[in-house]
């Protein structure tokens, strides 16, 4: 049966030759989906190519695996230009680190954390295993700089925080060379591809997983740019947003410190947001029932 999530297309007698990765890094442990590191780099070896444009679109997977194919990527002699189609998650952001150019349509995303591991056993194995965790970081980490020329230590920091990059920060950091276009983006994602990760935006469950179409929608736009925005006041819970904004409002405006009344201002805005973002969701969730019915 051909495969139609992975495929290398390379017709008879040409110089440039098509990868996809739409796909789970390395094979999966319940059925016969992901790209196993020993038959790509077979299959690779065997193009005589001078251009290979490597499509990914893939929540990551097997470290070691994606390792491999990063590195074999990178000894093969042709010039490769990658393209995110969708999002490049965990080991699959390294394996676009393997590209000369490396394209990112503007819904796209992609996302560095910590290498992680399970292990069972004792306190001496899962130190090994966290010492082998720790050294593979450092490559990783030298994955990423080769790319992006930035310090070793703000590269880390980004991992252990899990973050996640619209094509627009990818660029601004150096993870990509040009944002282009939006796409309409396919998937072949199980249920639980993103259930190891701690930070994964909303729409990329819905979009990934759930197919749900209504967040390409206007007020699905809308979500994210709010989303974004809330994000950016890193100081503000939440749950805290509206406690705060009483206790300040509570003191007599004569009284008021200059910090104080810049407090107000941006909590005012905050919870505001937060309640027009609760409003869309609420109208989004509503636009999904009846597309369902």
């Amino acid at each position: 049966m051909e495969r139609t999530w992975y495929q290398i297309r390379n017709e008879k007698g040409s110089k440039k030759a098509e990868i996809l990765i739409y796909e789970q890094i390395g094979k999966s442990w319940f059925d016969d989906s992901g790209i196993e590191a020993k038959k790509f780099v077979q299959d690779l070896r065997k193009l005589d190519v001078k251009v290979i444009d490597l499509r990914i679109n893939s929540p990551g997977g097997n470290l070691f695996d994606g390792n491999a194919i990063y590195n074999a990527l990178r000894s093969h002699s042709a010039t490769i230009n990658v393209f995110i189609d969708g999002v490049a998650a965990s080991i699959a952001s390294v394996i676009a680190m393997s590209g000369n150019t490396i394209e990112m349509p503007e819904n796209a995303m992609m996302m560095i954390h910590d290498p992680q591991g399970m292990v069972m056993g004792t306190a001496a194995d899962m130190m090994k295993v966290a010492d082998v965790l720790d050294k593979m970081k450092v490559g990783i980490v030298a994955a990423y700089r080769d790319k992006t020329e930035m310090d070793d230590a703000d590269i880390a920091e980004l991992m252990t925080d899990e973050t996640w990059m619209t094509a627009e920060e990818a660029v601004k950091w150096g993870f990509a060379d040009k944002m282009t276009e939006r796409v309409d983006i396919q998937n072949n994602f199980q249920a639980n591809a993103f259930s190891n990760f701690r930070n994964t935006p909303t729409h990329i469950v819905d979009t990934f997983i759930n197919g749900i179409p209504a967040r390409q929608s206007k007020a699905g736009t809308t979500i994210r740019k709010k989303e974004k925005e809330i994000m950016d006041l890193k100081d503000l819970k939440p749950q805290d947003a509206n406690t705060k904004l009483e206790e300040l409002n509570g003191i007599a405006e004569d009284t008021r410190t200059d910090e104080q009344k810049a407090d107000i201002e941006q909590l005012t805005v905050y919870v505001t947001e937060i309640t027009e973002l609760a409003e869309l969701r609420g109208k989004n969730d509503g636009e999904l029932e009846d597309a369902d019915a």
